[in-house]
């Protein structure tokens, strides 16, 4: 009986929602402009079939398109009782919720016509002329807090064969460049022809040539473990100097051009101001009370 029961209370549901779905794809299928058509009402609100027409489409089975259906009447009708119930708790505060929504929506408005306007208008091109003033101007910015080694490296197995090629090239890595790439994407598991700088502490902790801080312009190899590594220093720089200009140069350009991006929005607006007041399309009421 139970069941009985269920199916009696479910069956005109779900015909609802085939006769909804159906007529949605009816809808979707002719030029009929009409949809709406209400399908559901929280308080003084309603839902139309114009909202969930597009939620279906031919591939989908019935059985599917009405579980989708029903389940967003479902979180619709949950969502506008909530709404209503924390409109009927917060009856003082909802002037001021109404304004903070209508401030949102002026601060949203305006910051995709300044994100469109950056996107079509702004230079973004930084040269190396203003990149090499702001690293003088603000050179207390760009000091090192750690020794600092650059150099090229590669790491292979210990029987590796053209050892003794691979350190020739390795000792004359300009002129050599290609046959070191290639050495190494045959037998290198970690690499770096061209030299990169890395912290010292950390650069020997991977590359165990010395505790001591080793000098420029140096070939170095050795074994770990069942790697051998090979080794140029090109340069190296102590803590307390300047930083090099190509660890800080991609951060110079990002800061530049965020400079750009903040002078290019002030003015957007001082011109948006300037057309305004010389359209008289503002103006500012004399509210002092009169003197007689």
């Amino acid at each position: 009986m139970q069941n009985q029961q269920e199916f009696f209370y479910c069956t005109p549901f779900v015909f609802i929602l085939c006769f909804w779905i159906t007529a949605c794809q009816f809808l979707a299928e002719s030029e009929v402009k009409d949809e709406n058509i209400p399908i559901a009402r929280v308080y003084n609100q309603y839902l139309y079939l114009s909202d969930v027409s597009g939620l279906i489409n031919d591939d989908m089975s019935a059985a599917d398109s009405v579980e989708l259906v029903n389940n967003y009447i479902n979180s619709w009708i949950n969502k506008k009782v909530i709404h209503h119930k924390a409109q009927q708790f917060l009856p003082e505060d909802r002037i001021d919720i109404e304004k903070q929504v209508k401030d949102y929506e002026e601060s949203l408005f305006v910051h995709t016509y300044e994100r469109e306007l950056i996107k079509q208008k702004l230079d973004t091109v930084i040269t190396d002329a203003e990149i090499n003033r702001y690293y003088n101007e603000f050179q207390n910015n760009f000091h090192l807090n750690s020794d600092m080694i650059k150099a090229s490296y590669i790491l292979i197995d210990s029987l590796a064969p053209k050892q003794d090629s691979l350190r020739f090239w390795m000792q004359n890595r300009t002129d050599y460049k290609e046959e070191l790439l290639n050495y190494c994407y045959q037998y290198s598991q970690s690499f770096s022809v061209e030299p990169q700088w890395m912290v010292w502490h950390d650069f020997k902790q991977k590359f165990p040539i010395s505790d001591r801080y080793p000098p420029a312009n140096r070939f170095y190899s050795g074994d770990r473990g069942q790697q051998r590594f090979l080794l140029k220093v090109d340069e190296t720089t102590s803590r307390g100097n300047l930083q090099p200009m190509e660890l800080v140069k991609e951060d110079i350009v990002k800061i530049l051009v965020n400079k750009r991006k903040i002078e290019f929005v002030k003015d957007i607006h001082k011109k948006a101001y300037t057309e305004a007041r010389d359209r008289s399309s503002f103006e500012v009421f004399d509210i002092a009370p009169d003197k007689n």
